[in-house]
């Protein structure tokens, strides 16, 4: 089996190249930067430039793994962390398709709603709620209680 794994210089990335490698699959490693891993073929560049994403799936490809984002939206303006994420998991699923991978996984958080980051205590309907979510929310306001004590 072959795996193309994006962002895997990042936490979660390097975490899921190791796990892959141990379970004895062939791995390409899609990376920022240079990065070393124990066995896997490393691609540098970005998810988001058809080039180097087209080099990552130059063989048969039996699944992507696609982790590759800016993070928090202080790393960038707004336009360049949005741009730059849509463009990134466009151009990586295109190229899946267009090479006949069979099995795409995206990673995400409810950080994409921007809730983590802004100033302002939100509570859409669409928030989600996991009993996890819900433990970390009143623990949150447990935090404020004591900080304005």
């Amino acid at each position: 089996m072959r795996v193309v794994v994006t962002g895997a210089g990042g936490n979660i990335g390097r975490a899921v190249v190791a796990r892959l490698e141990n379970e004895g699959v062939e791995v390409v490693a899609l990376t920022l930067e240079p990065a070393t891993f124990d066995k896997a073929t490393v691609v540098v560049g970005s998810a988001g430039d058809p080039d180097v994403v087209a080099e990552a799936f130059t063989e048969e490809t039996d699944a992507v793994i696609h982790l590759a984002a800016i993070p928090a939206p202080t790393l960038g303006t707004a336009l360049d962390v949005f741009a730059g994420n849509t463009r990134a998991t466009f151009v990586v699923l295109d190229e899946a398709a267009r090479r006949g991978v069979p099995r795409a996984v995206l990673a995400s958080s409810y950080a994409l709603l921007g809730m983590p980051f802004s100033p302002h205590d939100l509570h859409p309907p669409y928030y989600p709620s996991t009993s996890r979510h819900r433990r970390r929310s009143r623990i949150r306001t447990r935090c404020r209680s004591w900080s304005t004590s």
